[in-house]
C-alpha cells in the first residue's frame, strides 16, 4: 500500500487545502568579487598545479554543511590542495574558503562554528583591500 503525498492530489485540491506548490530555488551564480577571486587567485594556481604548487581542484558552493541546530552554511568555494601537512586525502587537503566584503554577524557565527566543528578542513576568510585579496585571521 503507498501512501498518498500532496504532489500526487490535483491542483485545485491542494489549493483548497491551502497547500502551494513550491518552485526549485533557483542556483545561485557568483557575484563580482568570487568571481573575480576565482579568476585572479584559483584559476592561475590550478594550473600552477602541473608544476606541482598549487590547486588540484576547486567548486563553487559545492558542499553544504549542517551546522547544530540544522543551521546550514555553504562556503563559497570548496578547494583542493596539493598537501602541506595537516589532513589529507590521497595526497591532498582539503579547504573552504569564504570570500567577505562585510562582516556580518550571522555569516562570522556560522563560519567560526563550521571552521571549529570540522577540524579536518582548513577555513579561510578572505577580503579584499587595495585592490588585493587577502586572509583574514577571525
Amino acid at each position: 500500500m503507498s501512501t498518498l503525498k500532496s504532489k500526487d492530489l490535483p491542483a485545485h485540491l491542494r489549493r483548497k487545502m491551502g497547500l502551494k506548490d513550491r518552485k526549485p530555488p533557483k542556483p545561485r551564480s557568483m557575484n563580482g568579487w568570487e568571481r573575480e577571486y576565482a579568476e585572479m587567485v584559483l584559476e592561475p594556481r590550478l594550473r600552477a598545479e602541473k608544476n606541482g604548487s598549487g590547486i588540484f581542484h576547486y567548486a563553487y558552493e559545492a558542499h553544504r554543511l549542517i551546522l547544530p541546530g540544522g543551521v546550514r552554511y555553504m562556503p563559497d568555494f570548496f578547494v583542493l590542495v596539493e598537501y602541506r601537512g595537516g589532513f589529507t586525502t590521497d595526497g591532498l587537503e582539503i579547504e573552504f574558503h569564504e570570500i567577505k566584503g562585510r562582516k556580518r554577524d550571522g555569516g562570522m557565527a556560522r563560519f567560526k562554528i563550521a571552521r571549529d566543528l570540522n577540524p579536518w578542513a582548513r577555513f579561510r576568510l578572505i577580503t579584499k583591500r587595495g585592490g588585493k585579496f587577502e586572509e583574514i585571521d577571525v
